[in-house]
């Protein structure tokens, strides 16, 4: 839950503004990447 919960956050932090340049973007994909290798609590 930590790690879902810490990826969530940081996508937040993300999308918080709509400002997207290609930092945000590559920051974007690279936080998904890890939140799909996180195994599912259910």
């Amino acid at each position: 839950m930590a790690h879902s919960q810490q990826h969530y956050n940081a996508l937040r932090e993300l999308f918080k503004g709509n400002q997207w340049s290609e930092e945000t973007i590559l920051a974007f994909c690279c936080l998904i990447e890890e939140a799909q290798g996180i195994p599912s609590t259910t």
